[in-house]
């Protein structure tokens, strides 16, 4: 292993001197110095997370930055540029190896991939959760039902720990049975009033825009939500539609397509 690698898997990289009195020197005359701190202070977190290619897209959207600090301080620029070269070189091992690696460590942390999944797409959780790995961009990205997306770096481990961080906000939310009959109520009477509906059957687009804003949650955790209340609320039933565009899939009843509307059968 040469030195200069070393010095990246040990987070030393970005602490060569040149660099860091080019920070304090051109904070103290008022030029880019505090640019160039706030670059720096991102790449160090990146590596510490041990995700590479996610310092390297900060150092890609930082071109212009870049390209200006050589024209003040050349040493400052090479050392930046050094460390571009050993974040792209340690990005692309990772992209190489990860067909290989990723599905290895994810079948260790008890990550079942769902049907349909084929290299560089992986479906997760009854394919709520679905991940594209891009090879040629050194990125990965993550999308959950609902259309949110997010982008990650391309270290398998990093993958995973995104992953894990967004099963426990989907499916670990603190909000108790009673607490979600109630909001699915409010919602669904505010509705059924406004639109003077007598056979209470009320388009499931519209819960959910108004349930998003009540309650301040994304779309991909009000459908978890929905999901959560046809569980627990008998008299809330859900009825099917035949364009998509007009319904949503609800987790664990992907088989059932999509629901466009719902309604409370009194009894």
């Amino acid at each position: 292993m040469s030195e200069k690698e070393f010095m990246l898997e040990s987070d030393n990289t970005l602490d060569q001197p040149f660099l860091e009195d080019f920070i304090s020197e051109s904070i103290r005359i008022g030029k880019i110095g505090q640019a160039v701190k706030k670059l720096n202070d991102d790449l160090k977190d990146c590596l510490s997370a041990g995700s590479p290619s996610s310092g390297l897209a900060f150092m890609v959207e930082s071109s212009d930055l870049i390209e200006e600090v050589s024209h003040i301080d050349r040493k400052a620029y090479e050392a930046l540029m050094d460390l571009k070269n050993l974040l792209e070189n340690d990005s692309r091992k990772s992209a190489a190896q990860f067909e290989r690696d990723f599905p290895t460590l994810a079948e260790a942390s008890g990550i079942v991939f769902c049907q349909g999944t084929v290299h560089p797409s992986y479906f997760i959780d009854r394919s709520f959760i679905e991940l594209k790995a891009n090879i040629r961009n050194l990125n990965c990205v993550l999308r959950t039902r609902g259309g949110r997306e997010f982008k990650i770096g391309i270290e398998p481990k990093v993958v995973l720990k995104e992953i894990d961080f967004h099963l426990r906000r989907l499916h670990n939310r603190e909000i108790s049975s009673s607490e979600l009959r109630d909001r699915v109520s409010n919602i669904y009477n505010e509705l059924v009033h406004k639109d003077g509906n007598l056979n209470g059957s009320i388009r499931i687009k519209d819960f959910v825009k108004l349930y998003q804003k009540a309650y301040k949650t994304p779309l991909d955790e009000t459908l978890i939500d929905l999901s959560n209340a046809n569980r627990d609320i008998e008299e809330l039933k859900f009825d099917y539609i035949r364009d998509h565009q007009d319904g949503f899939q609800l987790y664990g009843l992907e088989e059932n397509g999509y629901f466009g509307f719902l309604r409370f059968e009194r009894t």
